[in-house]
């Protein structure tokens, strides 16, 4: 399990993450991304997830079958996949996987009740 977790903080994560800053977060703060970063990081992304998603072409879940603390991690890159403009609909088992995830009230809505 812990071999997903720290590939995902140094690389899948970490690519997601930085699609979003570009695309999502600083482009609402300090302007249009940089076109070049933004084509660097994509590619970062789409490595990664190629990885992950020949993993997850047989499996449902990362580690023993089952949902994990691993693939919260992995997760954790995604939930605003959209805003960030992260090319999921290339990688259909992430997808289909981060459909899954998002079926879980708490992972979906985390904050609910607390207003």
């Amino acid at each position: 399990m812990m071999m997903w977790v720290r590939w995902s903080a140094h690389h899948f994560t970490n690519a997601g993450a930085a699609l979003v800053w570009q695309n999502h977060t600083a482009k609402s703060f300090i302007g249009d991304p940089d076109p070049q970063v933004v084509e660097g990081t994509t590619n970062d992304f789409k490595r990664f997830a190629t990885i992950l998603d020949s993993t997850l072409a047989d499996r449902d879940w990362l580690v023993g079958g089952k949902l994990t603390y691993a693939d919260f991690c992995v997760a954790s890159a995604l939930p605003y996949a959209e805003q960030g403009l992260i090319p999921l609909d290339i990688f259909p088992h992430i997808r289909a996987r981060h459909d899954r995830v998002n079926d879980i009230d708490a992972w979906r809505e985390p904050f609910a009740g607390l207003a």
